[in-house]
């Protein structure tokens, strides 16, 4: 039933028009304190970190407030303080009243990034309206059949109890990692050589509760994300740089990113939706 659900609404989304996605102009990439948008025909709205904004939008933000914004077309990254009310103009936002706009560096690419997983983020939105997920059911995470890049190996699952968790070099059966634990994840905490491995969740007291898993790690020359994965960033750079992950298909590694600007903005619940 809920496979057939999952379906459903992915054929609904699939089905909103393309044009609706081309005109959009610039997406959040952070938001703080109370920010209202008003598009032509429609009602004031709430804005939101990853929401999609059309040329001509017109945006409030109350005292103390923050936004910023990329230009999916240029990938320049906006600041906007509160209180203040701006217009977004096809080639920059447009101070209406209040402090101006600011200019911020940006990750070269991000706009295009950006726009690349705007289609994953309707899904993800839209399902994650209507379908809820037992957080008692096991459930392996990932890495799970992909490939990931060699900086942060973190093995993540969804269930509740204890766990046995075994990691192995495909083919060996002797475990690199061999931990019981309460935690529903287990970063590693050294880099993984490259090659191909397999790792195996087993919920303790259920019988026949496991689930297997293979994941390839890459080797770590000219991949360029070293810097991701080090030290802290603001919310705005992790959501471009998970972003960039995202389109070059390093999803592992980009929910890491996501998990990350979750904790930084609890309060934006549709994150928590890129984090699993």
């Amino acid at each position: 039933m809920r496979d057939q659900l999952n379906r459903t609404v992915l054929i609904l989304v699939l089905m909103l028009p393309v044009l609706g996605w081309a005109q959009d102009l610039a997406v959040v990439v952070d938001a703080k304190g109370k920010v209202v948008s008003e598009q032509k025909g429609r009602a004031s709205q709430p804005v939101r970190m990853l929401d999609y904004l059309p040329a001509q939008a017109d945006i409030t933000l109350a005292a103390g407030a923050q936004l910023q914004l990329v230009y999916l077309g240029t990938s320049q990254r906006w600041q906007v303080d509160g209180p203040a009310r701006l217009m977004l103009a096809t080639d920059a936002p447009k101070s209406v009243s209040g402090a101006p706009p600011r200019a911020l560096s940006s990750n070269k690419g991000a706009g295009q990034a950006l726009a690349a997983i705007e289609p994953a983020h309707r899904e993800r939105m839209a399902l994650g309206a209507v379908v809820m997920r037992s957080n008692d059911q096991l459930r392996m995470l990932g890495p799970v059949d992909e490939k990931v890049l060699p900086y942060r190996v973190t093995l993540r699952w969804q269930g509740s109890g204890s766990f046995r968790v075994r990691l192995m070099a495909a083919h060996d059966a002797i475990p690199l990692l061999d931990v019981s634990t309460t935690d529903v994840r287990h970063a590693l905490a050294t880099p993984l050589p490259a090659g191909r491995y397999t790792w195996v969740l087993e919920e303790l007291g259920k019988p026949g509760a496991v689930k297997t898993a293979e994941f390839e790690v890459l080797a770590a020359e000219d991949l360029g994300y070293a810097d991701y994965f080090t030290g802290e960033a603001d919310a705005a750079m992790r959501v471009m740089q998970a972003a960039e992950l995202e389109r070059a298909g390093y999803h592992h590694d980009a929910r890491l990113l996501w998990e990350q600007v979750a904790s930084q903005r609890p309060e934006q619940e549709g994150l928590q939706l890129w984090a699993h």
